[in-house]
């Protein structure tokens, strides 16, 4: 191949290698504190982060306008590990599991992301259900189910379930709880 054969080749490989890269494109990421939210157009997202304290979030997507709306969650970041999140009312409800063996956290926001009102829940609290205007909350070390009162967020009683104890969910008046033992 002579020198100048070569020169095109190169210069086509280097053309179509700048043409695939600038003409890709991808979804509007917005960092807006203030996104659109309407709880019918849209979707919450929990981030549970790098493992390490304030790098977890709650994120909003927006059908209406096809974005993504970073780290709603308002004051400042997420503790560590969260994991559990219910849509009640006008009110977004979510479990952080906190340092392992130890009591976690419960929030109580707005549909913005703003939070209400937090409490000390459980031992390690994962999942996180509502039935009968109570929240029930999975406690894995523990191996029971926290009930608490969802305007307060206070437990008002623990019930034993088995080993460790995961998810959670709601149908009708009763309370499914899923143990991984």
């Amino acid at each position: 191949m002579n020198l100048k054969n070569l020169f095109i080749l190169k210069f086509t490989v280097i053309l179509l290698i700048s043409l695939f890269l600038f003409s890709c494109n991808r979804d509007v990421i917005m960092n807006s504190t203030n996104p659109p939210v309407h709880i019918t157009t849209g979707a919450y997202i929990l981030n549970e982060g790098m493992f390490s304290p304030n790098t977890s979030g709650l994120s909003f997507y927006s059908i209406i306008t096809d974005s993504i709306y970073n780290n709603i969650f308002a004051p400042g970041n997420l503790g560590l590990f969260p994991d559990g999140l219910a849509l009640f009312g006008d009110n977004i409800f979510i479990t952080e599991q906190g340092n392992f063996g130890s009591a976690g956290k419960i929030y109580k926001c707005d549909t913005t992301g703003k939070v209400i009102s937090s409490q000390a829940v459980g031992k390690n609290p994962y999942s996180l259900c509502i039935s009968n205007n109570k929240i029930y909350v999975t406690n894995g070390p523990a191996s029971n189910v926290s009930v608490v009162d969802i305007n307060t967020l206070t437990t008002n009683k623990s019930i034993n379930v088995g080993v460790y104890p995961q998810e959670i969910l709601s149908f009708g008046n009763y309370v499914y709880v899923c143990n991984t033992s």
